[in-house]
C-alpha cells in the first residue's frame, strides 16, 4: 500500500541493458500476466476492491548500481 493505492511491483535484474530497454524485460505478455493476477487476488481479498491500483517496476542495475523504482511503470490499458 502506498497510501490509498494498492501497489503491484515486478521486480527484475537489469545488469546490462539500460533503462530505454527495460520493455524488453517487461513486455506486453508478462505485463498482461501481472494484471491478471492482480485482479485475482483483488477478487479474492475484498477488503482491497475498493482501492486504486499501481503497477511499479524495480530493477537492479548492477553489482554497484543499486536499485532503480519506476512508478506507474505500466497501466491496465
Amino acid at each position: 500500500m502506498d497510501g490509498d493505492e494498492l501497489v503491484f511491483v515486478e521486480v527484475k535484474r537489469w545488469s546490462t541493458l539500460g533503462f530505454d530497454s527495460i520493455e524488453y524485460g517487461i513486455n506486453r505478455s508478462k505485463r498482461e500476466r501481472i494484471i491478471s493476477c492482480s485482479k485475482y487476488y483483488l477478487a479474492e481479498n475484498e477488503w482491497y476492491q475498493d482501492k486504486s491500483v499501481r503497477y511499479d517496476v524495480v530493477y537492479h542495475k548492477g553489482y554497484l548500481s543499486g536499485l532503480e523504482h519506476i512508478m506507474n511503470a505500466f497501466t491496465e490499458t
